[in-house]
């Protein structure tokens, strides 16, 4: 789904403005709004929540 977001959106911004130098800053700003995501991830209680799993417990 969000591939197919991408595409539709750089065919559609190329195909308005006559230039794909527009299309690249659409992925540049989808780049940029993933980052608070990332930002909120936590690593440390992933490998925790796996290693319950591992061993059939979960960790929360």
């Amino acid at each position: 789904m969000v591939w197919t977001v991408f595409n539709h959106g750089q065919g559609l911004i190329s195909d308005l403005t006559s230039n794909i130098r527009y299309s690249f800053f659409f992925l540049g700003g989808m780049v940029w709004a993933a980052v608070p995501m990332l930002i909120w991830v936590d690593p440390e209680r992933g490998r925790r929540d796996a290693e319950g799993y591992r061993y059939g417990v979960a960790s929360r």
